[in-house]
């Protein structure tokens, strides 16, 4: 009997079991529900499950700042670490307090604050010093009615807002006039875990980009050079928002220090270090923490793009460099088109950035154009017929291009741009991302220009570890600016030559090539500059040839590209070509 009683028990298992998987689906997928008025719309039940209430607190603090509530809110925290609480939230006081000194108020907050705005906001009513004031106390939503934020008189924050709030340094009128500032998101339904926080300008906070959307194998894996600083510096330097909604260089001024650098020469630098650290050979969870960071960043770029900021980095000087890259780099990880083709920023598109409007291909107009620069420190030099197509640099170029100066002492060419963009022009080299950036002139001007800077100097790069991963890496990705490229093709007896090159040669240039093998070495010269193919004749077939094309001007090679081919007079499938 007791083999009976086994197989009866096994029986009811099985029946159990088979119930059971019936029923699974009810717990481990979330089915359509309808949604009752009033009632809060139904959460990815992977991310955060409705059965589960969420946690409460009467109180949030992140970068020194703190917010308290009037009854215990709902809440939760973006993938960066920023909170989110649920809406409407009434909130009694906020730390520091935004307060009077005499006539000046400290310590501001803003509601979603747009660059549509201009230079008017609500932060501190000593920010810009001489160049203010622009302030509305209107803005400054810390002190509702103008009087101290209390529980009498509580600011009342509603679904679908960011509150940016801001710690002013002691000194009137610094650049920059803020220390820190932090973001509080009120939302209408919690946020699924992973969720990347919506920007902070505008009101739209949808929340539409997840970490479970970046794609990783994007990151290249390379290994570190000299100078690589650790994780954790470069992590900091994106830890807490990049307040950045005030257009052009006034904006300086309201980039918090304890955040961000306050100058766009510092700006594109950091984008750039961070950049490259995602690129090299640490392990996925090593980078996500910076990841995250760098994605989040792109975001808020954007944000400020998409709600009024298209002209608020224009070509000037130093200050507008470096905000493009992590928009691009944000649409990439996560597969948005809109962020990845954002487009031209030289004036043809609908969004200005610095480096793009600063930099161009030397065209006819550029050389019957007189021009009428800034000469501080520096002399006029106008542009040649020898200098057509040549990629340059301009001050102001996309707005101004009167104020051009083809001399190299031009003032800001050395001191504040290109010397900071060599990172963020590395890492689209490496995510095959020129196309996407859609302006070549700056990729092939940063060539020409890390080309013509002495290494190890501050105005060839600011940053040691960026210079060092140029000098190890620029040369792995797309053609080096003016890029010589030499092919072969084998024959009987002899190789065929094709060669091509990006940018423009001088008009007095022409070739050489000299080939050997181990029993003859030949040196044809004086090959006329037009020329773009030659044919090398004679040859033995099935011994390797070394080929080299040197592109010379005034006899001295400026240009060369080596291959090692090995004539046939057969069709055959053997590797007959090496670079």
């Amino acid at each position: 009997m007791q083999p009976i009683k086994r197989w009866i028990t096994s029986l009811a298992l099985l029946i159990a079991g088979l119930v059971l998987a019936l029923n699974w689906p009810q717990l481990t997928t979330a089915q359509p529900q309808r949604v009752e008025e009033n009632t809060r719309p139904v959460v990815d039940l992977l991310h955060n499950d409705p059965a589960t209430p969420l946690a409460t607190i009467s109180q949030l603090s992140q970068h020194g700042i703190t917010w308290t509530f009037s009854q215990p809110t709902e809440y939760g925290q973006f993938a960066n670490g920023d909170y989110w609480v649920i809406g409407p939230v009434t909130i009694t006081a906020i730390s520091p307090a935004s307060s009077l000194s005499g006539t000046r108020t400290l310590n501001g907050s803003m509601f979603n604050p747009s660059p549509t705005n201009g230079s008017t906001q609500g932060y501190d009513s000593a920010m810009y010093g001489g160049y203010g004031p622009d302030f509305d106390a209107a803005l400054n939503v810390a002190r509702p009615n103008d009087q101290a934020l209390s529980a009498a008189n509580p600011l009342i924050a509603p679904p679908g807002s960011s509150l940016v709030s801001a710690i002013s340094l002691p000194e009137a009128g610094a650049r920059p006039q803020l220390k820190t500032a932090a973001i509080l998101t009120v939302l209408a339904a919690p946020a699924p875990i992973g969720s990347f926080r919506p920007p902070y300008s505008g009101s739209d906070k949808t929340i539409r980009f997840n970490t479970s959307q970046l794609n990783r194998a994007l990151l290249a894996h390379l290994p570190p050079v000299a100078d690589t600083p650790s994780l954790a510096q470069v992590e900091r330097s994106f830890e807490r928002p990049w307040i950045d909604h005030v257009p052009n260089w006034l904006g300086g001024y309201h980039h918090p220090a304890d955040n961000m650098p306050d100058y766009g020469r510092e700006i594109a630098t950091e984008v750039g270090i961070g950049a490259l650290m995602l690129h090299l050979d640490f392990t996925p969870q090593e980078k996500e923490t910076l990841l995250v960071r760098y994605v989040q960043l792109g975001l808020d770029l954007y944000g400020v793009v998409s709600n009024g900021g298209e002209d608020n980095w224009p070509p000037n000087g130093g200050h507008s460099s470096g905000r493009k890259w992590p928009i691009v780099f944000a649409g990439i990880m996560l597969d948005d088109d809109a962020m990845q083709h954002i487009g031209p920023g030289d004036g043809s598109g609908t969004v200005m950035f610095g480096e793009d409007g600063q930099t161009f291909y030397v065209a006819q107009a550029d050389i019957d154009r007189t021009h009428d620069p800034d000469l501080r420190g520096c002399y006029l030099e106008e542009y040649q017929t020898s200098d057509l197509d040549l990629p340059e640099w301009g001050i102001v170029h996309s707005h101004d291009p009167e104020a051009d100066n083809k001399a190299w002492c031009a003032v800001y060419r050395q001191c504040c741009t290109a010397n900071a963009w060599a990172g963020f022009v590395l890492a689209a080299h490496i995510m095959n991302a020129k196309a996407l950036w859609d302006h070549a002139a700056l990729f092939d001007y940063q060539d020409r220009y890390m080309a013509l800077e002495a290494p190890g100097d501050w105005t060839r790069c600011w940053d040691g570890f960026t210079e060092a991963m140029w000098d190890t890496y620029r040369g792995n990705y797309d053609l080096v600016w003016p890029g010589l490229q030499l092919q072969g093709t084998p024959d009987d007896q002899m190789i065929r030559l094709t060669w091509s090159f990006s940018g423009t040669l001088p008009v007095t240039h022409t070739w050489q090539i000299a080939y050997y093998s181990q029993t003859v070495s030949i040196t044809i010269a004086n090959i006329i500059s037009p020329t773009r193919a030659y044919t090398l004749t004679g040859l033995t077939n099935y011994q390797w040839y070394t080929v080299t094309l040197n592109a010379l001007l005034d006899n001295a090679p400026f240009l060369t590209d080596t291959l090692k081919l090995m004539p046939t007079d057969r069709l055959v499938y053997l590797p007959l070509i090496r670079k």
